[in-house]
């Protein structure tokens, strides 16, 4: 055996039995818009209402903190984006059962396109760690939520064997 040859691996993800190998783009459409902007927009105006309401309890002056200080807001919403982010990647792999990486890389690509008019229609006072970082890991997310479904779907299908 040479030693300088790297062993041979499969780079491809096998199509279940009886399914079409084409992508489909309904499960994407569900994790990018669905899961993903919906949940995203949802959640983060529940935690500015939270975060606005503890600060009318902390501070008696509760503008001041959150808008002189506003980096505990920016880093929740971001925490926030990206897990909702994660999940539209994951649900729309495993929604697909195939392809896991492929349909996660495209919730990715839709919501990266879907969150772009609110990079460019952000104000000088946006910090650029936010206007650049959060889009730049917006795919690698959505690719993630992906490779853990076909983890799990491949745990899952181990499982169905050894039964």
């Amino acid at each position: 055996m040479d030693p300088y040859r790297p062993p041979a691996a499969v780079l491809t993800e096998p199509s279940p039995a009886g399914r079409a190998k084409r992508f489909r783009i309904l499960p994407v459409l569900v994790g990018g818009f669905v899961v993903d902007f919906l949940g995203t927009n949802v959640a983060s105006v529940g935690l500015g209402i939270a975060m606005g309401r503890i600060a009318i309890g902390l501070s008696s002056n509760s503008s001041y903190v959150l808008v002189e200080d506003p980096s505990l807001l920016l880093w929740s919403s971001v925490a926030v984006g990206s897990l909702f982010t994660f999940l539209g990647g994951y649900v729309a792999a495993r929604w697909a059962g195939f392809r896991f990486l492929l349909h996660g890389a495209a919730t990715g690509a839709l919501s990266l396109t879907l969150s772009l008019p609110f990079v460019f229609g952000a104000n000088e006072t946006t910090p650029a760690w936010l206007l650049y970082g959060g889009p730049a890991i917006t795919i690698p997310l959505a690719i993630l939520g992906g490779w853990i479904a076909s983890r799990r779907a491949a745990s899952g299908r181990a499982g169905e064997r050894s039964r």
